[in-house]
């Protein structure tokens, strides 16, 4: 008969030294991710949402065109789509960042900076650059080793961002010289006669 009162037989040391890893998931909710995993994630799911507002808003341009055949309300539903669309990239981004600040051992309520002008381009630089707690934090614990690929797709989305930030400059800048150019050549053809 065994006794209740007596010692479990189980060793009482702690095994976890509070450097356990996991490896996250894309689309989970919960749980921490790196700064790595923060940039492929959000640039993958970015992409992703881009691509289906593309098909929507083709939907919504045939939906347009078609309007004096009877189809009104298929752009109607497109608009709703696209709605919802946003909507859905709005929540990916949040959880997104709640768990990039879980990372941090920040609470998730800290998104709320992102809602302050000015204060939201420093907040977002913080989350970008700062880096998570090396070991378990009261979030879970840390992520485990970043894959190669989601090095390429982290760095892609950057890479992205600033051909497009200079093509907005380059192609302004080239079409006023182009303009300019131009007049300059019909003003010396003026002078000349």
């Amino acid at each position: 008969m065994s006794n209740p009162y007596s010692a479990p037989n189980a060793p009482m040391n702690n095994t976890s030294n509070g450097n356990d890893t996991y490896d996250p998931t894309m689309f989970s909710v919960e749980g921490r991710i790196g700064r790595i995993r923060y940039l492929a994630y959000t640039t993958l799911i970015g992409l992703m949402f881009y691509a289906a507002l593309v098909v929507v808003m083709l939907m919504f341009g045939i939906g347009l065109a078609a309007a004096g055949s009877g189809m009104e309300g298929f752009s109607g539903t497109a608009l709703v789509v696209m709605i919802l669309v946003y909507l859905l990239m709005i929540v990916a981004s949040v959880i997104l960042m709640r768990r990039r600040l879980n990372d941090l051992d920040k609470s998730g309520w800290w998104i709320l900076l992102a809602l302050i002008p000015l204060v939201n381009i420093i907040f977002g630089l913080y989350v970008l650059f700062a880096p998570g707690t090396k070991a378990s934090n009261s979030y879970g614990p840390m992520p485990g080793k970043t894959p190669t690929v989601l090095w390429v797709v982290g760095l892609i989305g950057p890479v992205i961002a600033a051909i497009g930030i200079l093509a907005a400059i380059a192609i302004p800048a080239y079409h006023d010289y182009t303009q300019r150019a131009q007049a300059a050549q019909v003003e010396s053809q003026y002078s000349e006669d």
